[in-house]
């Protein structure tokens, strides 16, 4: 199946009356809409599972199909299909939606072809057909960029344990710095050095100064456990800050942490270099979706790297638009995890992904230690 298989689909079902509702998608609660968008989930679910094992069952375990299937009909890959089939043009929309909201109109329009099949039995079959195919084209290159990454990890030893310390009612203030890349493809290298440099962390300690007047210099214990996120799919910035001066509880934890975003984002308008931060944060955390100029689907979905010709979405802009956030990109860069957890992971240690119970391959590893004076603060 290719993009002009799909729309054409569509199209004859559009105009065979076989979508009244995904047509005119209402994102009330309670509405038609919504009901049609919770069952074209199970419908477009059982079509990808049913297309996977026609295709794919003789030359595919059991574990792989189900990956397969799974990855096939996440919200970013209904999203990512939306975009390439131009379902907006197709079902003449006047809003072009982003993020979930394009997920849940293919899903309503699963729900219509299954519902409405008696009408054109032929026609809503081709079109979900056309669908389910299109799904598994855009989730079975993630499920292989997933095994090669697990090829590359299990080069490397497993690490001896997985312990964690548990945190006391004060202790030093710990914080995680995070980039979940899913605007890069699976296999790119995480984006450290858009952080990992002299002005970044002198920043961060200027603006922990700030909080603490009485502290005339700090140390930074840094940690590293960057790598490949098994949970989202994405490479994965991640460094681990223990401030060892600073000694704080858990409500002060979190007054640090947000003031240190209003810190950013405020840094962000008078500072160029922050201001470019922010907006490939934001480039970075949202999923890119690839001009493509030839007819069909390709594995080329995604920007290597580069940013798209048009102006970045506005942070946390899908999300925004669906009432689910406003949050910006340094709330996501500076991780509430790390100020709500009650034990904290030990040096050299990996962690587990639930509920699978599976290594997640990004053992904590020492940086070094970098120390600040007042003086030399940005």
């Amino acid at each position: 199946a290719d993009c002009t298989v799909c729309s054409t689909a569509l199209a004859h079902a559009l105009q065979g009356g076989l979508l009244p509702t995904s047509s005119k998608p209402s994102f009330k609660k309670g509405s038609e809409f919504e009901t049609k968008e919770w069952l074209g989930d199970s419908v477009l679910g059982s079509k990808v599972k049913q297309t996977i094992h026609e295709s794919y069952s003789q030359v595919m375990s059991m574990q792989a199909m189900r990956a397969v299937s799974q990855l096939s009909v996440r919200n970013d890959v209904l999203s990512m299909m939306y975009e390439q089939i131009g379902v907006c043009g197709v079902l003449g929309l006047e809003d072009a939606f982003t993020g979930k909201k394009r997920a849940d109109i293919m899903e309503a329009v699963c729900a219509d072809l299954s519902l409405n099949r008696g009408m054109q039995p032929e026609l809503a079959d081709h079109a979900l057909a056309s669908i389910a195919n299109a799904a598994i084209v855009l989730g079975y290159p993630m499920w292989q960029a997933s095994q090669q990454a697990d090829a590359r990890s299990s080069q490397r030893a497993a690490p001896a344990c997985l312990q964690e310390q548990l945190s006391t009612v004060h202790h030093p203030y710990v914080e995680d710095i995070d980039i979940d890349a899913v605007g890069l493809p699976p296999h790119a290298t995480p984006p450290d050095s858009l952080i990992h440099h002299q002005a970044f962390w002198e920043f961060r300690a200027y603006l922990l100064m700030k909080l603490f007047p009485e502290e005339t210099s700090l140390e930074l214990l840094l940690f590293t456990a960057s790598g490949f996120n098994y949970e989202k799919g994405c490479p994965k910035t991640s460094f681990h800050c223990v401030w060892p001066s600073l000694i704080i509880d858990r409500e002060r934890a979190h007054a640090v942490r947000l003031a240190s975003v209003d810190g950013f984002n405020s840094g962000a308008r008078m500072f160029s270099w922050l201001g470019d931060l922010q907006r490939n944060l934001d480039h970075l955390t949202t999923r890119q979706v690839a001009p493509n100029p030839n007819p069909g689907f390709t594995n080329d979905l995604v920007k290597h790297g580069k940013h798209s010709e048009e102006p970045p979405a506005k942070p946390n802009q899908a999300a925004a638009v669906a009432g689910e956030s406003d949050e910006t990109a340094f709330d996501t860069l500076i991780d509430i995890t790390g100020v709500r957890a009650g034990s904290l992971r030990m040096v050299f240690n990996d962690k587990v992904i639930k509920p699978s119970q599976a290594y997640a391959k990004r053992p904590l590893k020492p940086v070094g230690v970098i120390r600040f004076e007042k003086k030399a603060s940005a």
